[in-house]
C-alpha cells in the first residue's frame, strides 16, 4: 500500500509598521497530501473489483453502456489496481426501477404580491410528483460484507415539484406537453447525484488518495525596512524551507521536517509569550495573538503533534475564534482516525 503523505504547511508571517497598525491580509494556499481510508485492509489487499447490476427494461431514452461505464468509474477505489478475479475488494452497485406510483398532485402556493396600491393574495399552480429511483452500495471482502447502504436513502419515496404557473390550465398544458421531459430530467438528476455521492463515499471511506488542501495563510506585511515582526518572519521561513521536506516522508512527518517546524513554532511561542490581547497598541495585539495561536495550531496538525495543539485550541475559544477551533479539531480528529485505523494493519516502525 501507499507509503506516501504529503503536505506543505500553512503558516502566517507578519509585520506592522512602527506605529503597530497591523493589517493582517489572507491568502489561500494548495496543499498536497495523501488521505487515508478510514476502512483499511489487510496488507495482502491489493485489487478491487467493480460490479454493476442494471435491471432489464430501462427507458429508451437511457443508454445501458453509459450507466454501466459510468457506474464503474464511480465503482473505483483509489490505491487499489482494478480486478475481475474478486480476490481483493468487491464493490456491487445495484441500480433499481425508477418509479412514479401516482399521478403528480396539484399544489397551490399562495403569494402576497402588489396590484397597484394594494398586495393581494396571488394563487399559483404546480405538480409535485413521488418518486423512487434506489442504487445500493455494497463493499465486500469475499463474502464477508463490509457495508450494505442505499446512498443518499434512495430507496425511500422523495418528491419533486414543477414550477409554479399562473393558472391550473398552463400547468396542465405544460404537463401534457413536458410531463415525459420533467419526469426523465428528475431520473437522470438523480441518478447522476446518486452516482457522484457513491463515489465521494468510496473516496472518502476507503481510498488512498492524493489530492489538495485549500488552506488559509494570514499574513501582516511590514512597511520597508522595518523589523518589528522579524521572529515571524523567520518563523514562516523556517517553515517554507521545511515543507518541501515532508514530500520525500512517508505516512507520518519525518524527523528533519518536525524539527523545523518545532524551530518555527519556537519563535511564534516567544513571541506570543509577550501578546496582549487587551492592549490595541500593543505590538503582538489580539489580531496578532490569533495569528500566532492559529499558526501554532497549523503546526501542531502538519507535524502530527496533536496533544500539543490543546492549549492553542483552548486560548483561540477565549478569544472568540470557534469557527476556526471547531474546523481545525474536527480536521485532526479526522487524520488520527485514519491513523489509527492504519497502525492496526501497518505498523509504524
Amino acid at each position: 500500500m501507499f507509503k506516501k503523505f504529503t503536505m506543505v504547511a500553512l503558516m502566517l508571517v507578519g509585520g506592522a509598521s512602527a506605529t503597530f497598525a497591523q493589517n493582517i491580509k489572507d491568502e489561500w494556499v494548495k496543499i498536497p497530501y495523501l488521505q487515508l481510508p478510514r476502512q483499511v485492509f489487510g496488507e495482502e489487499v491489493k485489487t478491487y473489483t467493480s460490479r454493476i447490476l442494471i435491471p432489464n427494461g430501462l427507458a429508451a431514452d437511457q443508454d445501458r453502456n453509459s450507466i454501466t461505464a459510468s457506474l464503474q468509474t464511480a465503482a473505483a477505489i483509489p490505491g487499489y489496481e482494478q480486478s475481475e478475479d474478486g480476490a481483493g475488494i468487491i464493490t456491487e452497485i445495484s441500480l433499481g426501477w425508477y418509479s412514479i406510483p401516482n399521478y403528480p398532485e396539484v399544489i397551490t402556493t399562495t403569494k402576497k404580491e402588489k396590484r397597484g396600491d394594494k398586495e393581494v393574495d396571488v394563487e399559483y399552480y404546480s405538480y409535485r410528483m413521488q418518486f423512487r429511483y434506489p442504487m445500493q452500495i455494497r463493499v465486500l471482502q469475499g463474502e464477508q460484507v463490509i457495508e450494505s447502504t442505499y446512498i443518499n436513502n434512495s430507496n425511500d419515496f422523495s418528491y419533486a415539484s414543477t414550477d409554479l404557473f399562473p393558472t391550473k390550465a398552463a400547468l396542465y398544458k405544460f404537463w401534457e406537453e413536458s410531463g415525459n421531459k420533467f419526469k426523465s430530467g428528475v431520473r437522470d438528476k438523480h441518478l447522476s447525484a446518486n452516482r457522484d455521492a457513491i463515489k465521494a463515499h468510496l473516496i472518502h471511506q476507503y481510498g488512498y488518495v492524493k489530492t489538495h488542501m485549500r488552506e488559509e495563510i494570514k499574513f501582516v506585511k511590514e512597511k520597508k525596512d522595518a523589523t518589528d515582526y522579524a521572529k515571524l518572519t523567520s518563523a514562516f521561513e523556517l517553515v517554507n524551507a521545511a515543507s518541501p521536506k515532508k514530500l520525500e516522508g512517508d505516512v507520518y512527518p519525518s524527523e528533519t521536517y518536525v524539527a523545523d517546524i518545532n524551530a518555527a513554532m519556537a519563535l511564534w511561542k516567544e513571541e506570543l509569550a509577550v501578546s496582549e490581547p487587551d492592549n490595541r497598541k500593543a505590538r503582538i495585539d489580539k489580531k496578532v495573538t490569533e495569528a500566532i495561536l492559529k499558526n501554532l495550531v497549523i503546526g501542531c496538525y502538519l507535524s502530527y503533534q496533536f496533544a500539543q495543539a490543546d492549549e492553542y485550541l483552548t486560548r483561540l475559544e477565549e478569544l472568540k475564534e470557534g469557527i476556526f477551533v471547531r474546523a481545525m479539531r474536527d480536521k485532526m480528529a479526522d487524520v488520527q482516525y485514519r491513523l489509527a485505523q492504519y497502525e492496526k494493519i501497518y505498523a509504524r516502525n
